[in-house]
């Protein structure tokens, strides 16, 4: 039996495995594994590490790593964030702390180590390198530069400022994709692995591929090299319906890539596998049927059905994006006793909770 740092490094590198890999991206449900609200698991560096282990003990899934929302690096710019008890923590929208497209140039280098809740991800994921690092390999999540500069000038704004001052928006994005990569590798000195790198801007609901790449391209190119360079797994994940997936091919090497929907002008996943085999595709589920809308037998099932489709090699199952908070987490579960039956592996016994676990909060 290979361990899951074994399995999810050769399905980084689509060699064989001995069952598929299965990564839940629990970013907020795992908290739940030790009854904890989400503002403590976000502002706590143990407790985040701690949740973490015990879902990966309870579910048995191949991803453990520290979980801090997309605000860490905004908050650290000195962007203040509003905390509520069980979600996540985002920007105050009456308190933008960059209030015109001057203040894209003002925008400067600081002390990452300094800021308190970057200290906490340093702590977390330390304890889960030394706890788990010879078995399971330790993660992250990243963030692409436009999501940070959105986190302190409003969304909204920001894609106005898109179109009006395109300069001084790349200004902006340069300035943060400094931190962000001193972020990635601080994180990777401190034992992390693998990174989920997110392009949330990088889709057709929010711009055009052109104004994407033009205003944000070079920064990831460098952002994509600086991972690279610290000998750590790259995974690349878009959670919209309209992922620009080729542009994404053209920011540099990475491992894996994790959707939940098809690029326009696919109709299957196989016609992905086909066309982009060269990388790992990590995700297919959708998240929200996958967390609320089927049972643990449904999901058994048609997690079978994928690995059958896009296995056994280059493909590690679980949703295309985070799994629900309000999720069903036999349902996660379901999807480890697939990958286990597919590869002709023993299980536990059927949950007898199994037949209403998707109605089941």
């Amino acid at each position: 039996m290979m361990t899951s740092k074994e399995r999810m490094e050769a399905a980084f590198r689509c060699k064989e495995v001995d069952r598929v890999p299965v990564f839940c991206e629990q970013g907020g449900i795992n908290r739940r594994a030790l009854g904890i609200t989400y503002h403590e698991m976000v502002t706590d560096g143990e407790k985040n590490a701690m949740t973490d282990l015990a879902w990966h003990d309870l579910i048995g899934d191949d991803g453990v790593g520290v979980y801090f929302d997309t605000g860490v690096l905004a908050e650290a710019f000195g962007q203040p964030l509003l905390y509520l008890k069980e979600e996540p923590p985002y920007p105050d929208p009456e308190k933008y702390i960059l209030k015109s497209p001057d203040d894209y140039h003002k925008i400067e280098r600081f002390d990452l180590t300094a800021a308190p809740r970057f200290r906490e991800m340093l702590k977390g994921t330390e304890i889960i390198a030394d706890r788990a690092g010879d078995e399971v390999l330790p993660r992250t999540l990243s963030i692409e530069p436009f999501v940070t500069l959105g986190g302190m000038r409003g969304m909204q704004q920001l894609l106005m400022d898109c179109r009006r001052y395109p300069d001084d928006v790349r200004v902006g994005l340069e300035r943060v994709t400094d931190m962000e990569i001193e972020y990635c590798q601080l994180l990777i000195d401190h034992g992390v692995r693998w990174i989920m790198l997110c392009h949330d801007y990088g889709n057709a609901s929010l711009m055009s591929q052109k104004m994407w790449m033009d205003l944000e391209g070079d920064c990831l190119r460098r952002l994509h090299r600086a991972i690279r360079e610290k000998d750590c797994y790259l995974l690349v994940h878009d959670c919209d319906p309209n992922p620009y997936v080729d542009a994404a091919f053209e920011l540099g090497d990475f491992d894996a890539f994790c959707l939940w929907s098809l690029p326009k002008g696919m109709s299957d996943w196989r016609e992905f596998k086909a066309k982009y085999g060269s990388v790992c595709l990590n995700g297919v589920w959708e998240p929200t049927p996958l967390g609320t809308q089927r049972t643990y037998d449904q999901v058994k099932a048609e997690s079978k059905q994928m690995i059958a489709d896009l296995g056994p090699t280059g493909f590690i199952l679980g949703p295309g994006c985070e799994f629900p908070q309000n999720g069903a987490i036999i349902n996660a579960k379901a999807m480890v006793d697939a990958s286990k039956e597919a590869a002709g592996l023993r299980v536990d016994p059927r949950p007898l909770s199994s037949q209403s676990a998707a109605t089941v909060i």
